[in-house]
């Protein structure tokens, strides 16, 4: 983990640091779209994927092992699914003037500029966090953006829209 860059500015409210799909942050899908992109970790890598699919259905014959019951399988594996739902689908990436944002087919996070107080690099991703430094809460509140060979664009764009003065 680098820190690249810091905010200096007023912290937010609670409420507004960073938010799933809602009705307030609707304008950031209307904002015009300055860069866009998608990346499906699943077609990456191939073995990962196969693994994964594996791993599904040894879940589902487990569960129907342990309860005797199809459903109960069924649900096991789709608790899976949901919890890898970043790798086995595609997500799209937006950066607009007012906010960054991540969308897939089960859900949808997005963060303003000015709620932004801290990014760093973290292998191959950058990640918009709301807090100064490094909490336990970063991976819930903080927007992840997967670079698909594009990685110095994305950082050039995000440091010029959140207008950050210093580098530490």
């Amino acid at each position: 983990m680098r820190w690249f860059i810091r905010a200096r500015h007023t912290k937010p409210s609670k409420s507004s640091r960073c938010s799933k799909r809602s009705s307030g942050n609707d304008k950031l899908r209307d904002e015009a779209v300055l860069m866009q992109w998608s990346v499906h970790m699943a077609r990456k890598r191939p073995i990962g994927s196969a693994l994964v699919v594996v791993s599904i259905a040894i879940t589902v014959g487990i569960g129907y092992m342990l309860l005797g019951s199809w459903f109960g399988g069924l649900i096991g594996g789709f608790v899976l699914t949901c919890a890898l739902s970043d790798f086995l689908l595609p997500v799209r990436y937006r950066l607009t003037k007012r906010g960054a944002e991540a969308l897939s087919m089960l859900y949808w996070r997005s963060i303003d500029w000015e709620h932004v107080r801290a990014c760093y690099i973290d292998g191959d991703e950058i990640v918009l966090s709301p807090f100064d430094r490094w909490t336990p809460l970063v991976p819930f509140r903080s927007v992840r953006l997967r670079f698909n060979c594009n990685r110095e664009e994305v950082i050039k764009l995000v440091s010029e829209l959140a207008k950050w003065r210093t580098k530490g």
